[in-house]
Parts: C-alpha cells; sequence; structure tokens
C-alpha cells in the first residue's frame, strides 16, 4: 500500500508538478506550494468599488474577521451581508453554455523552500501561472453531474455562490491533481491495494473543494 502510494504521487508530481510551482523570494529559485489561501471578492454597497474580502476583512495577523468592512474607496462601513458577491463568466466546454462562478482572487501562498516555511502574496509568476491552469479543459472524466432541487441548493451558500453541480465545488488546480491520482489508482492492479488508497484519497476530497 505505501510503496504504491509512493509511486502514485512521484508520478503525478512528475506530470503536473510545475502547477505548485512558485518562487522563493525575488530569485529564480523554486518553491512547492502547500497552501493558497483564496479570497472572494465584493462589491460596496455605496460606491461599487470591488473589495478583497480577506485583505479588507481581516487582522493584521489574520487572527480575526471584522464583522463590518470599510470600502477602500470611498469610506462607507457595510456588512458583508449588504455588500454583492462579484461573478465572473466562463465559458462551459462541456455543457456548451456560459456560466458564471463567484469571483475569487488569490491572496497568500504558503509554500516550502529548502526544508522551510514561508508565506508570500501571489506575484505575477503566480497569477499566470494560475490563469494558464484555469484555462486548461477540465479533464473528460471529471465528474460534472448537476445536483437535483433540494433545500440544500436552495438556501445558504450554494445558493448564493450557485453551485450547480459537482465540478462547482473545486479550483482547477485540485480538480486536475485529484482526478491525476484518482485515475492512477484506479489503474492499480491489486484489488485490496486499490481500495486502500481510493479510500485514502476520498478522506481528502473535501479538504481540496472550496468547502475548504
Amino acid at each position: 500500500f505505501r510503496s504504491e502510494a509512493r509511486r502514485i504521487v512521484q508520478e503525478v508530481a512528475d506530470e503536473i508538478g510545475w502547477m505548485y510551482e512558485t518562487r522563493h523570494e525575488s530569485g529564480d529559485l523554486i518553491g512547492v506550494v502547500n497552501v493558497t489561501v483564496w479570497s472572494e471578492v465584493f462589491s460596496c454597497p455605496e460606491c461599487g468599488a470591488s473589495i478583497n474580502f480577506l485583505e479588507e476583512a481581516t487582522s493584521d495577523d489574520g487572527k480575526d474577521i471584522s464583522k463590518t468592512i470599510v470600502c477602500p474607496s470611498c469610506g462607507v462601513e457595510s456588512s458583508k451581508e449588504q455588500m454583492t458577491l462579484q461573478f465572473e463568466t466562463h465559458f462551459d466546454e462541456r455543457r456548451r453554455v456560459a456560466r458564471r462562478r463567484p469571483k475569487r482572487v488569490p491572496a497568500l501562498i504558503e509554500y516550502s523552500f529548502d526544508g522551510k516555511s514561508f508565506q508570500k502574496s501571489p506575484d505575477q509568476n503566480d497569477l499566470a501561472l494560475l490563469e494558464r491552469i484555469s484555462s486548461m479543459k477540465l479533464p473528460q472524466l471529471f465528474p460534472q453531474q448537476d445536483f437535483p432541487d433540494c433545500q440544500m441548493t436552495r438556501v445558504g451558500r450554494m445558493k448564493t455562490t450557485e453551485v450547480k453541480s459537482v465540478d462547482d465545488l473545486f479550483l482547477a488546480r485540485s480538480a486536475h491533481v485529484l482526478w491525476a491520482i484518482w485515475e492512477k489508482i484506479n489503474a492499480v492492479s491489486c484489488a485490496a491495494t486499490r481500495r486502500m488508497l481510493l479510500f485514502a484519497v476520498e478522506q481528502t476530497i473535501s479538504t481540496g473543494s472550496v468547502l475548504n
């Protein structure tokens, strides 16, 4: 089990590990991204300016979230509920229609370099890499089933963020990596090892989704 797990992780890293590369400080040294923190973007109810939620709502130490936000453009103080969530339109290749999804921007990157952990704000290289990944088509067999009409989809976060299908729960990079691992596990010949590997990966799916 462990040897198969290590083999699969290494193969995935060799194939798409470039998706998790980031420059260390200002040089050409490359670190490995461990966590990317994303922020939703809202519109000020007074002037309509864009507000990066995490940038404006978190305390300097990142531990507290303010109940109200002061618009950096006009100075009006509003609660999250008073602001409007911004959306962006993308073309859904499989369904052949234009769809909306919440506008999310990377706010913080935690990465490893030379055995140590570092934090940084995304630079232009990070933004270009994420844009490249976002423009890639999802794997053909990645689950994209629509959720059935039910109470869960009519209220709360699923409604306000317009989550309508399984693929809406994943950002592009996570979708590609999870599917690459899933495919390789399903190619393992030993049924018992395959079941253990699938179980292990299933436990990480929620942490790789926007639920996290």
